[in-house]
């Protein structure tokens, strides 16, 4: 039976301050079958750099303007 796999989905605005942490939790799951996606809300602050200097361990991420929370994840 194939794997499942798992997709972690984080949806960011102006979270510099949180956002390398979730991203490190995200990362140290041991299952195996994992992608990460970033969808930033166009932020104003660090959170674009974060995002940039992580962008090899995640599976996909844009940053752009958004319509809040429930549109970055859908």
């Amino acid at each position: 039976m194939a794997e499942q796999l798992v997709s972690i989905i984080i949806p960011v605005y102006n979270a510099e301050r949180t956002l390398q942490r979730a991203l490190d939790s995200a990362f140290s799951q041991t299952y195996p079958h994992k992608e990460i996606i970033v969808i930033d809300g166009a932020s104003k602050d660090k959170s674009t750099a974060i995002i940039d200097a992580n962008k090899s361990r995640l599976a996909y991420s844009v940053s752009e303007k958004d319509s809040g929370v429930y549109s970055a994840i859908n």
